[in-house]
């Protein structure tokens, strides 16, 4: 439930048993009146045990439905508190899974930023950092930090080529391994998490792919462990 449907709830919530107390209080005069009218109001005022219970014999309607008037307000005050506890509870709740994603994201921000700089040929400006930490962490809005399984697929998705690529370099025929194919691929799986490599020679691209393929590796050695994730294969295709 939002907070906006919540506090809408309460509202209608308070009316309503602003209205219900309203209507109460007229049944309860109403009867109060009634049974002093059928009495005529004749009596005259005495303080005597008898003329106490007198009283209260007359009126004895109107006091047990304010009785069980009285039971039903409290009761509805006792429920409404409740709620309106519960609906404390869960959006402190929600601000504390935010402050947390918050915190998460910029620790994991600035550990992104110090490992990037450490590998020249890998840019800022080529890595999706957000879009890098929602893959590893799709729940972090909402106080989970466990590795999404999405991110898992991509780890699988990122050896399965590397792989691949080691398999056909080792039985190349006809030639070298051929890399065109193979940078195709790896940019391709490399986009789903933000990592943007550009098509480069032979050499150069390696060298990138490498410093791109350790910077996985230190990220998910920080913020993966806990969860049975598969470390980045080794090229055996250079």
């Amino acid at each position: 439930m939002n907070d906006r449907v919540a506090s809408k709830s309460l509202s209608v919530l308070f009316w309503a048993a602003a209205v219900a107390g309203l209507l109460f209080f007229i049944v309860f005069v109403f009867v109060f009146v009634s049974s002093g009218l059928n009495e005529g109001f004749s009596r005259e005022f005495c303080f005597s045990n008898d003329c106490y219970l007198e009283f209260f014999e007359i009126y004895k309607a109107a006091f047990l439905l304010g009785e069980v008037m009285t039971k039903l307000v409290l009761g509805g005050a006792t429920i409404g508190g409740i709620l309106i506890a519960l609906f404390s509870y869960v959006n402190t709740q929600k601000v504390n899974a935010l402050s947390n994603h918050l915190s998460h994201l910029a620790v994991f921000q600035e550990y992104m930023s110090s490992e990037i700089e450490k590998r020249p040929l890998v840019s800022g400006s080529s890595v999706d950092v957000l879009r890098w930490y929602n893959y590893i962490f799709s729940e972090s809005r909402y106080g989970v930090t466990d590795v999404s399984d999405e991110y898992q697929k991509f780890i699988k998705s990122l050896n399965r080529e590397i792989k691949a690529s080691n398999l056909q370099a080792s039985h190349a025929e006809g030639g070298s391994f051929r890399y065109v194919p193979h940078q195709t691929r790896v940019i391709e799986v490399l986009s789903q998490v933000g990592i943007c490599i550009d098509r480069a020679p032979r050499n150069h691209f390696f060298e990138t792919e490498q410093e791109v393929f350790s910077l996985i590796r230190s990220i998910n050695k920080e913020f993966c462990f806990g969860r049975d994730l598969p470390d980045v294969f080794s090229s055996q295709y250079l």
